[in-house]
């Protein structure tokens, strides 16, 4: 469309289209850059002129994260990955590399490692981070060591930084080998002994600690930190010295005591169900977790726990403390005497002077049936067990009480009689 004028109108300006920004840096035409031959290259690079073959400009707005990109302008220490991706951290890494030695290259080595630590340290990670990052600090350590530098305070030095990364990744016992290395190389390493001492306090191993916080010391006697540990040792040492005493006297105690009984058993003739080594491993704990025990007192008499079993009620008494020198007949006048009240004796035929009791025999073998054998309530407790025909079963006597010439009394008797087996109390109360 034509105005007035006859000229054609003008198109209103394309915001997009502003002009670019002039470089703030010096720059190359990317024909020339890549035209170049090594040594004017590695010139120009080392100026700042660029970074590739290719045309560098920077501008407002990325200067600073194209200065990150030249080798001679970082800031952080570039990773394995960021020298395989960069064609030219790759040529600085050979020229580097042919004119260094094994000990600059280990040195380098353990500088990177020491970055990628003391950042790892500070850093708000996740663990799962935290722990790479660690474990990249390892591989550094593990390059320096692998240019078998001959500076043996270097290498030692190596050592004990590798063994504080161990520490902090849990590898307690590597730490303490990395750290015994590195004193062997470097017997003046302080850092190497405090941290093996570190290492073997967590591990439980208070003298090997202190030993090695007492060498450390004998190097630097000021060293505050390696003292403060070497007291943490001490106590905790004294504290697990302690309880090793009180479980090393708690045994001899039961092995003397066990030992006291076993002489006592067999001086009685006792028969017992099991093997009397294997009936007192496992019974004694048994008895113990119910409340009772046996023991050999000071006049040389056995106190046992014994159970009275009153089958026409399907009830049971639990003695915890039965001395072998009292009767039976004495025992159940202390139970049912008359002024005791028995909920369950309805009857009240369980009175003292009016009961029957029996132990039940163990047959020696399956066929053969058991029989119940009546036993005077005169006797005493070590009488009753002394008998050829009872066995101890789990180290408590036991005993059955009837109402002496009860119908329940002739029915219980006859069927342990017939059949052999235990009495089932239910049929006979049927």
């Amino acid at each position: 469309m034509s105005g007035a004028s006859g000229e054609a109108a003008q198109p209103p300006p394309n915001d997009a289209e502003k002009p670019k920004k002039k470089p703030m840096g010096p720059t190359l035409p990317t024909d020339v850059a890549k035209n170049l031959d090594d040594e004017d290259f590695f010139k120009l690079y080392k100026e700042g002129a660029l970074q590739t073959r290719e045309h560098i400009s920077l501008s407002e707005d990325n200067w600073e994260e194209e200065l990150e990109r030249i080798p001679l302008f970082m800031t952080k220490q570039p990773t394995p990955e960021d020298i395989e991706n960069s064609p030219d951290l790759q040529a600085m890494q050979a020229l580097i590399q042919a004119e260094s030695t094994p000990t600059s290259r280990a040195e380098n080595a353990k500088e990177h490692g020491n970055s990628i630590f003391l950042e790892a340290k500070k850093s708000k990670e996740t663990k799962k981070v935290i722990t790479a990052e660690y474990n990249k600090a390892i591989v550094a350590y593990d390059s320096a060591l692998k240019e078998k530098s001959k500076n043996k305070a270097l290498n030692s030095t190596i050592y004990s930084n590798r063994a504080a990364v161990n520490l902090l990744l849990g590898n307690k016992r590597r730490a303490i080998n990395d750290c015994k290395t590195a004193i062997e190389l470097n017997p003046d390493n302080v850092k190497a002994y405090w941290r093996a001492c570190t290492a073997n306090t967590y591990l439980g191993h208070y003298a090997e600690a202190i030993g090695f916080a007492d060498s450390g010391l004998r190097v630097d006697p000021t060293n505050k930190v390696l003292a403060a540990d070497r007291q943490k040792a001490v106590k905790l040492k004294a504290t697990v010295d302690k309880r090793a005493r009180q479980i090393a006297q708690t045994i001899r105690k039961k092995e003397q005591k066990e030992a006291s009984l076993l002489a006592a058993f067999t001086k009685r003739k006792l028969r017992f169900q099991k093997p009397i080594e294997v009936e007192m491993d496992v019974s004694l704990k048994g008895i113990a977790a119910a409340g009772g025990e046996v023991v050999l007192d000071a006049q040389g008499l056995l106190h046992w726990p014994a159970t009275f079993l009153y089958p026409e009620h399907q009830q049971t008494d639990f003695i915890t403390d039965f001395c072998e020198g009292h009767d039976l007949g004495g025992q159940l006048g202390l139970m049912f005497g008359p002024k005791e009240s028995i909920p369950w004796d309805v009857d009240s035929k369980y009175r003292a002077g009016q009961l029957s009791v029996y132990f039940e025999t163990q047959p020696e073998a399956a066929y053969k049936k058991t029989k119940m054998v009546r036993v005077d309530p005169r006797l005493t407790l070590l009488e009753a067990v002394q008998d050829p025909r009872y066995t101890v079963v789990d180290l408590t006597p036991a005993f059955f009480v009837l109402a002496s010439g009860s119908p329940f009394e002739k029915k219980f008797l006859a069927q342990a009689e017939y059949d052999g087996a235990a009495v089932d109390t239910s049929a006979l109360n049927s």
